[in-house]
C-alpha cells in the first residue's frame, strides 16, 4: 500500500514480518503475524480496521490495539472478524445491514465481541455473514441482494434467518 496508483508489478508492504494469514475486503486488508497480532491498512471509512480515527486511509499497516493472541482474520467488504486463541470472537467495521450479527450502530469502529459467534463455523460475504451452527443450521446475518443465494435475500435483521441446509465435510470451523 502507501500509495493511490495501480500497481502491475508487485511491491513490497514494508513493515510485516512472519505473515500467517492475509485477508482483504473490498480496499482494506488484514494481516495475521505468528505472534498473533493483527495488522490493519486501507480504507477505514465505515471502521473496518479496528480503529477510532478521523483518518479515513491508512496508508502502512498498523497493529490493532486490543487484539493479542488472534488465531485467524475475515474480511467482508468493509467489515471485518478476528478469532482469538481463547475462543472470543471480534467483530468491527459496517454494520449498516446487521451483518456484523449485532443490532445496534451504522459502523464499529472497536472490535467488538459477538458472544453468538463462538464454536460456529463462519464465512463472511460482501455485506453478509453466513453461520453454521452445532445442529448444522445455517444462519445468514445482513443481506444478500443476489440470487445465487436466494434464501437469504432481503433479510436485514440481527435476528438469524434459519436455513434448512446441512454442512458437509468440507466446511472451515474457527
Amino acid at each position: 500500500m502507501g500509495h493511490f496508483d495501480d500497481r502491475y508489478v508487485p511491491s513490497q508492504i514494508p513493515d510485516l514480518e512472519n505473515i500467517q494469514l492475509i485477508a482483504t475486503g473490498y480496499y482494506h486488508s488484514l494481516v495475521l503475524n505468528s505472534l498473533g497480532q493483527v495488522f490493519s491498512f486501507g480504507l477505514n471509512y465505515l471502521g473496518q480496521l479496528g480503529f477510532e480515527t478521523d483518518e479515513r486511509f491508512l496508508e502502512s499497516p498498523q497493529a490493532i490495539p486490543g487484539l493479542d493472541n488472534c488465531i485467524h482474520v475475515m474480511c467482508g467488504d468493509a467489515f471485518s472478524l478476528v478469532h482469538l486463541s481463547d475462543q472470543r470472537v471480534m467483530v468491527f467495521g459496517e454494520n449498516r445491514r446487521q451483518q456484523l450479527g449485532l443490532q445496534g450502530p451504522y459502523r464499529l469502529e472497536v472490535p467488538t465481541e459477538n458472544q453468538d459467534l463462538v464454536d460456529k463455523i463462519v464465512v463472511l460475504g460482501g455485506d453478509h455473514m453466513l453461520v453454521g451452527d452445532p445442529n448444522g443450521n445455517l444462519l445468514c446475518y445482513g443481506t444478500i441482494n443476489n440470487e445465487t443465494v436466494a434464501p437469504c435475500s432481503g433479510i436485514n435483521l440481527a435476528i438469524p434467518n434459519y436455513h434448512k441446509k446441512k454442512f458437509g465435510k468440507k466446511s472451515l470451523h474457527i
